[in-house]
């Protein structure tokens, strides 16, 4: 059996079946622990898979439990001190390097076509738990950005509806527009705060062939 400090850490929900079972295969009886946070849909998909695995794999019993949002990272951080630290745990692209260069994730090349079958993924997607091109996580998934507005309060502002591409600079321009001659309505900007979200920060490096990560 793998030693607890031996933390495989995936962000990807679906790889559980892939995953798990490679690493305590010579196990009479295998338990693992497998936390996230996420919607009441994810921890369904997410228990489904849990499931599944302990169908195909009945020496293994694996406890999943879903973390509110808001209290993820700072039980995540407490458990880890506490070196009682789930087996399979969610981060995020942005914490990943931190959490495996702190010694907390597995890496996972080993198993790489074996029990981990990544031939369905695609390669960025792979090198996003990629560090220093070593693996220590799986991709739960991609999203795509989009951007919705209110296309009468621009109309009351005297604002141009956003054309289907738009630079930076036009959306800034759009933004003081806005501003400058919106309505004083309550909780109402011309684009949200994010400057908690590197994301977007990342699409815009991403077009000048720079990379934050």
């Amino acid at each position: 059996m793998i030693d607890r400090r031996g933390f495989l850490v995936t962000a990807a929900l679906a790889s559980l079946g892939a995953a798990a079972g490679g690493f305590r295969a010579a196990a009479a009886e295998t338990r693992l622990r497998c936390v996230w946070w996420g919607s009441a849909d994810r921890s369904k998909r997410t228990n489904d898979v849990i499931a599944l695995y302990q169908k195909a794999n009945p020496q293994t019993e694996i406890s999943g439990e879903m973390i509110a949002g808001s209290d993820y990272w700072t039980k995540l951080a407490t458990s880890m001190a506490g070196r009682n630290v789930a087996d399979i745990f969610q981060l995020e692209p942005s914490t990943i390097a931190d959490y495996s260069g702190r010694g907390a994730c597995m890496e996972l090349d080993q198993f790489v076509g074996k029990s981990l079958d990544l031939s369905t993924f695609g390669k960025s997607e792979i090198d996003l738990c990629r560090i220093d091109g070593k693996l220590y996580g799986v991709g739960l998934g991609l999203n795509s950005f989009c951007m919705m507005y209110d296309a009468d309060t621009l109309k009351e502002a005297g604002v141009s509806v956003p054309q289907d591409q738009i630079t930076w600079k036009a959306l800034a321009e759009l933004a003081r527009d806005f501003k400058k001659n919106g309505p004083a309505k309550r909780n109402y900007w011309a684009v949200p705060y994010g400057a908690r979200y590197h994301y977007v920060f990342d699409v815009w490096l991403r077009q000048r062939g720079k990379l934050l990560f």
